[in-house]
């Protein structure tokens, strides 16, 4: 289980670091990209036993990590252009 969740982990990662820097674009915000990955990489890991369930993973993964720029960005309270541009630049992901 472990072993199958570092293997989809490593494999995903540079993916989830390229969508979430697109996220964050600007240079103040940069940092978050970061924070976005670790938290899906969590949030993965919390439902480890259930990846099983979902093919592939990597879509699931995608899936939080958008949810989770998302969150952040409006937490920082970024103007709407700068979601919808993120948004649109990963609307076929």
């Amino acid at each position: 289980m472990q072993d199958d969740f570092q293997h989809i982990a490593t494999a995903i990662r540079p993916k989830l670091i390229s969508l979430c820097r697109s996220f964050f674009d600007r240079q103040e915000l940069a940092y978050d990209a970061e924070d976005a990955v670790q938290e899906t990489l969590l949030r993965l890991w919390q439902i480890r036993d259930r990846l099983d369930n979902y093919q592939p993973p990597e879509a699931l993964a995608i899936r939080i990590a958008k949810n989770v720029c998302i969150d952040l960005l409006k937490r920082a309270g970024t103007q709407h252009e700068t979601l919808d541009g993120a948004l649109c630049a990963f609307a076929g992901t």
